[in-house]
């Protein structure tokens, strides 16, 4: 994040109100100038799977979330990024979790979103009949180049299977302005892609 001072409470306290239990916050702070650090170091402090990282040279949205990507333990099964201005339901990882263990070639977990873009409230990601968890991969991109809309969605819609993300890095690319649409279709050109 970079002067996330207004957002990080409320998206911290999204992360902390998870069902599922086992996971670790990696709260990565590219150069802020505000009081992002002060907030960032509480939170820290009050779980021990909360961890704050302060970088004292400013980098490009990639790369910073490549500062993320590293921070991961080793150990885990999935990676999922939460923008600092975003949160997530309480069940999210609970629920996208249990998709990713429930098919093991499902490589990339998406969510549907509630999306409030110009003035306009709407649930997006909405890509595969209500009855349908799991699709090929490489069908999700072909129906990706092919839509005006896109039906992956930004990295906080996203868990991704630790082990692709170790397989690959940087796992964003820096050389790509869409580093994040090149990942996950590299993703998915290798696994299954699910949604909840």
């Amino acid at each position: 994040m970079y002067n996330g001072e207004d957002f990080l409470a409320e998206c911290a306290e999204s992360v902390l109100r998870q069902t599922y239990l086992n996971w670790q916050y990696h709260i990565v702070d590219n150069c802020s100038t505000d009081r992002t650090p002060e907030i960032g170091r509480e939170l820290a402090s009050r779980d021990p799977r909360i961890h704050y990282r302060r970088c004292e040279d400013f980098v490009d949205v990639n790369e910073s979330y490549s500062r993320g990507f590293a921070a991961v333990d080793p150990e885990a099964a999935y990676v999922k990024i939460v923008d600092s201005d975003d949160w997530i339901y309480p069940e999210c990882l609970e629920r996208m979790v249990a998709l990713a263990e429930s098919e093991p070639t499902v490589g990339m977990v998406s969510a549907y979103r509630l999306n409030e873009a110009r003035g306009a409230r709407m649930v997006d990601q909405v890509n595969l009949p209500y009855t349908q968890s799991t699709a090929d991969g490489q069908e999700i991109v072909a129906r990706s180049l092919f839509s005006p809309v896109s039906v992956i969605g930004p990295p906080t819609a996203l868990l991704w299977r630790a082990d692709l993300v170790r397989a690959r890095q940087p796992f964003f690319d820096a050389r790509f302005r869409h580093a994040d649409a090149d990942a996950n279709y590299w993703t998915l050109m290798r696994s299954r892609y699910g949604l909840v």
